[in-house]
Formats: structure tokens, sequence, C-alpha cells
């Protein structure tokens, strides 16, 4: 996702990754392979949190160039139409103070801060100005708990250990749901009162706090 001068543009964008990823899920049934319901919901989660990630990236730099909201007004920074590269720049170093760009002038990926972290976006609307800031707290004030535990079934997929494992397997009960087998059991369990799967909710919940930050 790349910088824009419209919000309603990346809220597009990202919706449309969001709807992709919930067809994912909603085809996995029980008479589905076990080994092919992993390899689904591998691809979803992970690609769940780095949709996250490039969401809020590409909503930052957006700010900082000055974007409009759907609402129609424009979103005034401290230090407005900074180059993509200075902008990214104080991000990085807001959270590295020692990190420095490349010989061209360019910013290294494993540098930029963890931008599906929502302190990230939080600390950087503070000191940057974002006069929409009011609006980014609302939004991730939402009652979910999918900023708190995807992490977990993210890195359970990407670097499956015994220790991610339990660490994923462990938030079942903040669901009203007992520890499984699996962590792929607790996405497609359904929490207490819930009619529809937890990872289900999850995309949900993303696509509720995309569409308040970008009006």
């Amino acid at each position: 996702m790349r910088r824009t001068t419209r919000l309603k543009k990346l809220r597009i964008s990202s919706l449309n990754h969001l709807d992709r990823l919930r067809q994912h899920i909603m085809v996995i049934g029980p008479t589905m392979p076990e080994q092919i319901i992993e390899m689904r919901m591998s691809f979803v989660v992970i690609q769940l949190q780095n949709l996250w990630a490039n969401f809020v990236r590409a909503y930052y730099l957006s700010c900082m160039l000055g974007t409009r909201r759907e609402g129609g007004a424009v979103v005034r920074v401290t230090t407005p139409g900074l180059p993509l590269n200075t902008a990214l720049g104080r991000a990085v170093r807001t959270f590295r103070a020692g990190a420095t760009a490349n010989t061209v002038g360019a910013w290294h990926r494993r540098d930029e801060p963890k931008w599906h972290e929502t302190r990230v976006i939080d600390t950087l609307s503070v000191n940057e100005g974002f006069s929409n800031r009011t609006e980014i707290l609302a939004a991730l004030s939402i009652s979910s708990r999918v900023f708190l535990d995807l992490p977990f079934f993210r890195n359970y997929f990407a670097h499956k250990s015994d220790q991610t494992s339990d660490a994923a397997r462990n938030v079942s009960p903040l669901y009203g749901m007992a520890i499984p087998k699996k962590p792929s059991q607790v996405l497609l369990g359904r929490a207490m009162g819930r009619p529809q799967r937890l990872i289900e909710d999850w995309i949900d919940d993303l696509s509720l706090v995309m569409e308040y930050m970008c009006h």
C-alpha cells in the first residue's frame, strides 16, 4: 500500500483485501482435510497482520502528506508536505534513535516501527500533531482483543514451536473457550455469545477500525 492524497483510496484497497481473506475462511468446513485447513489459516493469519501493518504505514505516510479524509477535511500535521523518505525517517527515529538511512537516503524495512502495534500510530500522531488524532484513538478503542491476540497466532504460524503454540492456545479462555489442541481451533471456534467464528470477528473488527480511521 502506498500513501495517498485521499484516504478513501486506502480504505477501499484495504477492505478489498479483507474481503478476499474472508473468502478464504468462509469455505472452511468440517469435511475439509486438516492439512488444507492449517494451510489456509496460516495464510489468512499472516496476511491479516501484514495487511493491518501495511495499512497503518500507508495511513501515517498519507497523513504526513496532508491527505484528505472521506468527510472532506484535510489532515493537518505540524510539518506538512515532507518527502516520503523524510517522513518515514521521522517514524523510524522515533523508535530507533540511532538508525540511519542507506547511501541513497532510503530506510531499511527492518528499521521501521512495528506498525501492527497500536502504540506506534498513537505515538506518531502525537509527535507529528495529527489533527485527526481523536478519530484515531476512537477507532483503536474498539472493544476487541484483535490487536493484542492476533500477534500470538501470527507468531505461531510463522515460527511453529511448542512455545508459540501454547501462547496462541492459551488465549482461548478469554473468549469463553476450552483450550484446544491446535491454535487454528481457537480461531475457528466461536467466542461466548458470538454467532460467527473468532477469525471472522477479527476481520470485521479490523474493517470497522480502518473505516473509522479514514472517515
